[in-house]
């Protein structure tokens, strides 16, 4: 398959999420903050060596909208804790990103800040060793979800359906190096 033929793992797991940052749970009893998230799977994990390869698969909204540098970046704190589990291949896939502009998602303004805050994630993140995918989380935005993070406005569903309108983050990500170009 296509993950093969690019040497990449058969399986990327988990996928977590970069928030809720320790001590910010609302209710610790339903919802557990990301490292100690990461940390329980890899305890439960043990000594488990999986028969294919697995790469870690990591969200990194927050990273991106908090503008932190790579050393202080969540991304940069689930590799050394993922290194703990003998059956990691050692490269962690970001494979969801992006800003949220909702309710915002129609001010010009917001636009160009989340392009440029998706810019500046992509820098740090890639000189992370270790990190080897950075990935958008939507291309469209849809009607009925209030989560707006998409490269383009949302999708026109109907008679006439077509994407909504392109954001300022959609030029920023194709200049992005490596993307595909068009």
């Amino acid at each position: 398959g296509l993950a093969a033929r690019q040497r990449g793992p058969a399986i990327l797991a988990p996928s977590t999420l970069d928030s809720p940052d320790p001590g910010e749970a609302d209710d610790p009893a339903s919802r557990t903050d990301w490292r100690e998230f990461t940390r329980t799977v890899i305890e439960e994990l043990g000594s488990f060596r999986p028969a294919v390869r697995v790469g870690w698969s990591h969200h990194n909204y927050r990273d991106i909208k908090r503008g932190v540098r790579a050393e202080e970046s969540r991304a940069s704190q689930v590799l050394p804790l993922a290194r703990a589990w003998p059956g990691w291949d050692g490269r962690l896939w970001l494979t969801e990103g992006g800003v949220n502009l909702y309710p915002d998602q129609g001010d010009a303004g917001a636009g160009r800040d989340a392009a440029r805050l998706i810019a500046e994630n992509f820098d740090q993140m890639r000189r992370l060793a270790g990190v080897v995918l950075w990935t958008q989380h939507a291309i469209h935005d849809l009607p009925d979800n209030p989560f707006k993070s998409g490269l383009y406005g949302d999708f026109r569903v109907g008679a006439d359906p077509r994407p909504g309108d392109p954001r300022p983050t959609l030029e920023v990500y194709a200049d992005l190096p490596g993307a595909a170009r068009r």
